[in-house]
């Protein structure tokens, strides 16, 4: 059965709980242990901590109005700016998916 079409944004730091969250679950699926209610909240930090950094980019896909996928890119740590400094530092996507 096909899924709805995937809508992406550009989010931010208001979105580190949803993208925590994302990557718990899929974490979990990936290690066969029982999906978390919601996201620990040391992650949710350590995301906000990394998006609030200079040049970092996430992006949020919805389907239905519901998360299901991101990723996340931040500047390698005293790398000059451009495209060769970046670091993917999450991607997730919903076990239903």
């Amino acid at each position: 059965m096909p899924h709805e079409p995937v809508d992406w944004q550009v989010v931010g730091v208001e979105s580190a709980a949803v993208l925590a969250a994302l990557w718990a679950r899929a974490a979990a699926e990936r290690d066969g242990v029982p999906w978390p209610a919601c996201a620990p909240a040391d992650l949710v930090e350590l995301l906000r901590d990394r998006l609030a950094r200079p040049g970092a980019t996430a992006v949020l896909g919805r389907a239905g109005g519901q998360p299901v996928a991101c990723g996340m890119g931040t500047p390698l740590d005293g790398a000059p700016p451009g495209p060769r400094s970046a670091h993917l530092g999450l991607l997730a996507v919903d076990p239903t998916r």
